[in-house]
């Protein structure tokens, strides 16, 4: 049996033939990215939907591929620029009877994070506003639609390991799952749906409100380049403008002057005397229970705290992926990993 699962000899090279180099890429919380070489040179990319959470049930994963279908469309509807589907797949697993949804679109080009943080594209900062500027002109296509108030019509991830850029220099939305639409008048969410009351405001607030879609934005290539923080902030406040009235901007930007990380950044050039520290930490705890826009902030008050501390240079760029992966929220986090997180933030005030 050994003999016959080793690699064929070099005198049976002739009975074979390449079918394609399948190579593992960076994926989400939720799936894994699988990018596909084939022998005519073709590059696709497949996203196996649910490997990384031990898959779906075979009539949800149905559901959910149809639910994958409908949101592209809505996106395309809107001009939102997505590689076409090739391809849905639903493999399903008899021993575990469990199915992952195996979705297969053209190669789009490298992801933006991956491009301002391994490539001199992020060290111009011409070029960066311009890659900003790019995916700003996406989100106005989500933004300026509302369902009420300031609550969009369809909602988005605006992550920006979610855009990508070929090599004509265009950019294109690349994720659909969770697929975020009103189906029979109800906003998809989260996969799984949570279970909380914080779990879903906090998801409708982040995917599903322009103000906090802005706010996504800016903490996600923040974490990107930390250093940037406060470029990008006025990049993304001006690039989605379109999406907003005047007073709607002016009053998102006053909201934003006075949230507590705002006041953590102007005190941590004064936290070399203990009066400093003190007040520091004091913001550090104002992060933590924020209520921004009316909406409890939580966790992601202290990820906004995390990012001034490492574009402050207080926080090394490994320690600050390590707080965004150990502060992943979906549905609600335990009050002693909130504890940990904070103190993880205090000690790099302190010290």
């Amino acid at each position: 049996m050994e003999d016959q699962l080793q690699r064929p000899q070099p005198f049976e090279d002739a009975h074979f033939s390449p079918v394609a180099e399948i190579f593992g890429l960076r994926g989400g919380v939720n799936s894994e990215i699988r990018y596909v070489r084939l022998p005519s040179g073709l590059l696709t990319v497949t996203a196996r939907y649910g490997a990384k959470k031990k898959g779906f049930l075979r009539a949800e994963a149905n559901t959910w591929s149809e639910d994958i279908v409908a949101y592209q469309e809505e996106l395309l509807r809107r001009g939102v620029p997505l590689p076409p589907i090739e391809g849905i797949i639903i493999e399903f697993d008899q021993a575990s009877q469990k199915a992952v949804i195996a979705k297969t679109s053209p190669w789009t080009g490298h992801d933006v994070s991956h491009l301002i943080q391994h490539t001199p594209l992020g060290n111009d900062d011409k070029i960066l506003g311009g890659i900003v500027g790019q995916m700003c002109a996406i989100l106005v296509m989500v933004c300026a639609e509302r369902h009420r108030g300031y609550e969009t019509e369809i909602g988005i991830d605006s992550r920006c390991s979610n855009f990508t850029i070929d090599a004509s220099g265009k950019m294109w939305f690349v994720d659909l799952f969770p697929p975020r639409y009103r189906k029979a008048g109800a906003p998809l969410l989260e996969w799984p749906t949570p279970l909380t009351e914080e779990g879903r405001g906090l998801g409708l607030f982040k995917h599903y409100d322009a103000r906090g879609i802005t706010l996504t934005t800016i903490a996600q290539l923040s974490r990107v380049l930390p250093a940037q923080k406060s470029f990008f902030e006025e990049r993304v406040l001006d690039g989605l403008a379109p999406a907003f009235s005047p007073a709607e901007l002016a009053a998102m930007r006053m909201e934003l002057s006075r949230a507590p990380w705002r006041q953590l950044r102007d005190l941590l050039g004064a936290t070399q005397d203990t009066s400093g520290r003190k007040d520091a930490v004091e913001a550090i705890f104002a992060c933590r229970d924020a209520v921004v826009f009316g909406v409890p902030y939580g966790v992601y008050g202290l990820r906004e705290a995390a990012l001034e501390l490492a574009a402050a240079g207080r926080f090394s760029a490994p320690a600050l992926e390590e707080f965004f992966r150990d502060s992943h929220f979906e549905d609600s986090l335990p009050s002693s990993v909130i504890d940990d997180l904070t103190h993880r933030l205090r000690r790099a005030v302190e010290v």
